[in-house]
């Protein structure tokens, strides 16, 4: 916490907001903030970040020509309005389309 810190929590923002992005060739880089090291990690350039979205929702929601009907909507950057009568689906369904047209 920075309840002990020596310095207000501005500066460890500004320190924060600092830090640069890890570079291609590096995996992480840490920062150290009141004793607490944070790690902002960057994946491989040759692979796709880790997802964990339940895919298996879009499929059991949406039919494959459906899916495929989004994803164009998706690229053309149309406008898309997902209804469902399940609210805790909406959110996984959304987040998995999109993560479909990564990179």
């Amino acid at each position: 916490t920075l309840g002990h810190a020596k310095l207000p929590p501005e500066r460890y923002l500004s320190n924060l907001w600092e830090t640069p992005l890890p570079k291609n060739s590096r995996v992480n880089v840490q920062l150290s903030i009141a004793n607490t090291r944070v790690v902002f990690d960057r994946p491989p350039a040759d692979t796709l970040p880790l997802a964990d979205y339940n895919f298996s929702a879009v499929f059991r929601c949406l039919s494959v020509e459906n899916i495929i009907e989004v994803l164009c909507a998706i690229y053309a950057e149309r406008k898309i309005l997902l209804v469902t009568a399940h609210s805790s689906l909406l959110t996984p369904v959304a987040e998995a389309l999109l993560s479909f047209i990564f990179p």
